[in-house]
């Protein structure tokens, strides 16, 4: 399953040590799972009917407030029940996510009480009961639509509904919001608009907000379904590196190297390890690329642990 990472018989430094090996993405996991901005919904909890018995099961949920409050359920009865629970974190190499969290647990020596937590709110994120908030209604968005001059239309406006639900054609997972567009080239005057078209149909202008032109690369984010992001990854061909919401890395023959970490609002490079690949187009590329990236920290999933979002320069 795709490359190894770098592992060591015996770790003597690790808070010094820049090889991402399973305890790093374990430490990665853990930091981002507590740190994304979440809500816990009931996605998958049964429902009686009036006769008494469990016939239904909630499949997804809708919200018109900013803090969720009094979310409106969506029920499904069980004989048409079509889901497939799909993980958020998804290992690309050759350590899977709780691999890589007990390799972190176990070198940290955590007590039981630390180590049950850590893996509960690891079970719960990476099921459908955590589900991540990335946009919220009232906020405000720039949305793209069709008129009836058949051109596309610029607007910007705020967020009515957020809404998870179950697609009933893939059984999966999908969030998506609804915003007034005034009327388009089919007579609403409400659209809908999934996550994962980010950067396509609709952007977040408060995220853009003190960046230059040349600084908003939407093409460096790219949302899934749930609005998660995944890490960024450049080559030109000779070098690969890559970016997510901890740390900036180099992806060679020799392994996976940290070349920096995200410290509050600053990332701190190391020159022994930059220096060498400073210059390369893969790296001008990542670093013009940091700055709006940066903005969807709290979302971006860890590194080997999504599909990344390839570019080639």
């Amino acid at each position: 399953m795709g490359v190894s990472v770098n592992t060591c018989d015996k770790c003597t430094n690790f808070s010094d040590c820049h090889k991402y090996c399973g305890v790093k993405i374990g430490e990665n996991i853990v930091n981002f799972v507590s740190g994304a901005e979440t809500i816990r919904c009931k996605i998958g909890e049964f429902r009686k009917d009036s006769s008494g018995k469990l016939n239904y099961v909630i499949t997804g949920f809708a919200s018109e407030t900013s803090d969720f409050s009094n979310p409106i359920d969506i029920l499904v009865p069980l004989s048409d029940m079509c889901s497939q629970i799909k993980p958020k974190l998804e290992s690309t190499i050759d350590v899977n996510p709780k691999q890589a969290l007990d390799q972190y647990i176990a070198y940290m020596q955590f007590t039981k009480t630390i180590r049950d937590k850590a893996m509960d709110d690891f079970r719960l994120f990476n099921s459908n009961v955590i589900l991540p908030t990335v946009v919220r209604p009232g906020a405000e968005v720039e949305i793209k639509f069709k008129g009836f001059d058949n051109k596309t239309h610029k607007k910007i406006t705020n967020i009515k509904m957020v809404k998870w639900m179950l697609n009933k054609k893939t059984g999966i997972l999908e969030a998506f919001f609804i915003a007034a567009v005034g009327r388009d080239d089919t007579g609403n005057t409400h659209s809908k608009f999934l996550l994962s078209e980010y950067g396509d149909t609709w952007t977040l202008p408060s995220l853009e907000v003190g960046l230059k032109s040349a600084e908003v690369k939407h093409k460096a984010v790219k949302m899934n379904n749930l609005g998660l992001v995944a890490p960024l990854e450049v080559t030109d061909g000779n070098v690969t590196v890559a970016a997510d919401g901890q740390h900036t890395y180099l992806n060679g023959p020799a392994g996976i190297i940290i070349l920096g970490s995200f410290i509050g609002n600053t990332l701190k490079e190391d020159s022994r390890y930059t220096k060498g690949v400073a210059g390369t187009p893969a790296m001008k590329e990542l670093r013009a690329s940091l700055p709006f990236l940066f903005r969807h920290r709290k979302f971006i999933l860890p590194y080997c642990m999504s599909k990344p979002n390839r570019i080639e320069v």
